[in-house]
This record gives C-alpha cells, structure tokens and sequence, in this order.
C-alpha cells in the first residue's frame, strides 16, 4: 500500500485531503488523436496522420532548432573531414633527391655557380608536376602581387624564380648529400680542393639569386625556364647537412669531377593553407 498522498512510480504529490473525490467532480479529459500540440486537438485524425507523415519528410514541419541543426551538420560534415585530411599529411615530410654530375670548383664563379642552378632546374621543374606540388602548382606558381594570394615567384633581373622552400611556406631543408669524386673516400682537403669551398659553391647554386650581379653577364633565361626552379630561397633555410664520400669509379677523370646525390627533407616551422602536405 502506497501511503496517502503518494502515487505508484510516480513522483510525491501532495492532496489537499484524504477525503475521496466522487468521479464526476473530475471529469475526464477528452482523448487526443494526433500531435499533442495546441491547436491540432480539433482536427480529424486522418488530417493529422497526414501532418504527422509530412513531417517526417518534408523540412517544413521541423522545428526550427532541427533545421538549424541539420544544416549546421551538412556544413561541418565536409570541414571536418577536411580537418581530418589535414592532420593526416601535416607534419609529413616531402623528400626528393637532386642528381648533379660535373665539375665541382672551389669559390666558383657566378658563371659556374648558373651552370650548376640551370642542371638542377629542370629536375625541379618535374618535380612540380608531380603530387603534392601539383595539387598547389596553378596557386603558388602565379607570377601576381596581391596580399591574400600566396606565390614563390621572384624576379631577379630577366629571371622569374620559383623557390620550393622559402619563406612564403614557411620550409626549411635538411640535406643529406653522397658525393662520389675520382679520390679515395675522405681525401677532402688534400686532393680536388677545400671542401668547405666547394660545398659553398654547391650550396650557392642550390639557391635563387638574390641580385643581379650572382647572374652571368648577358644571361637570359631558356624557353623552357619561365619559372626558373631553384630547391632554396636561401642556403639560411638549411638546417642540417651530412656529407659522405666515395669513389667515383671511372677512369681518366679530371679532380673536380662530382657526381651528387642530394637528398631533400623538407619540414615546415609553421603550418598554413599554403603549405599544407608539403612539408
């Protein structure tokens, strides 16, 4: 026995009295055959069974936090799956290798340091047709001054140059570079020149130009060079290098004779639309 004034299952509810009411003081209340909303008791069921399925189908008869709610689903869907591409391939790092095979001089001259850059280039440039510089080429590479568009393109003399990591990106470059010479491996002062200064003249070519006096005199760039790639805006954007040596077996060769695999690791110190996947 439940005690006076407290009903089965339900919350307490406090009587007034005891006292039982005769069921005609408490008429019951008419029965309601549709949406329990106010305004609806009075139409026939068949009128309501229609709303109720009109409804169920139709975005008229949502409320409007349901159809807010739907349509801030179908905005986010598509964001956060991007946002979950994005943290995919932020912080991957884009690796290539660059292959250079002639003389390597020590303090080379700008028409050496041109004819190293030009090789290079045209490795470089098939690199940008190549995913993930592809998917952002028709962006980055657009030679136009507009503060919200975001290119590499720099104008040095007649040369448009296109740095792949430069500031714009915010990249740096680790390297890692096997150099085979006609020397036994580790003869790197004694023989062939200081190492110091031809890794100079390497680093130098591996750059853009930054005037015009580092540009051959007469020089104009080729058909073929508008851009003109370069891997470095600048060799300050190159945070690690290793160098291992060995011999280049081949005969008769001159002592500044080089053949160069440079490895690439390109990371990125600040993550934007930009560069995103590129480093």
């Amino acid at each position: 026995m439940s005690a006076p004034g407290v009903r089965p299952g339900r919350r307490d509810t406090f009587l007034l009295h005891d006292k039982k009411v005769p069921k005609e003081a408490c008429p019951a209340a008419p029965a309601l055959t549709g949406f329990p909303r106010s305004g609806l008791s009075n139409r026939p069921a068949s009128k309501l069974a229609s709303l109720r399925q009109r409804s169920r189908t139709s975005p008229v008869g949502q409320s409007s936090s349901q159809r807010v709610r739907g349509e801030t689903r179908a905005v986010l869907r598509p964001l956060c799956c991007g946002l979950v591409w994005c943290l995919l391939i932020v912080g991957t790092a884009m690796e290539l290798t660059l292959i250079y095979r002639g003389p390597l001089k020590a303090n080379g001259d700008a028409r050496e340091k041109h004819r190293i850059r030009r090789d290079l280039s045209k490795q470089l440039a098939q690199l940008w047709k190549h995913p993930p510089l592809s998917h952002c080429a028709n962006t980055l590479l657009l030679d136009i001054e507009d503060p919200v568009t975001v290119s590499v393109i720099q104008t040095v003399g007649a040369f448009k140059f296109a740095s792949l990591v430069c500031s714009q990106l915010s990249m740096f470059a680790e390297l890692s570079i096997t150099w085979l010479r006609p020397h036994s491996p580790g003869a790197l002062i004694a023989e062939g020149g200081d190492i110091d200064n031809r890794l100079k003249t390497l680093f130098d070519a591996l750059r853009m130009p930054h005037n015009e006096s580092e540009i051959p005199s007469g020089g104009v760039p080729l058909e073929d060079e508008n851009p003109f790639h370069c891997l470095l805006e600048d060799d300050g954007l190159i945070t690690s290098v290793s160098v291992s040596t060995d011999r280049l077996l081949e005969p008769d060769l001159p002592s500044s004779e080089s053949l160069l695999l440079i490895h690439v690791r390109t990371k990125t110190y600040s993550t934007t639309y930009a560069n995103i996947g590129l480093g």
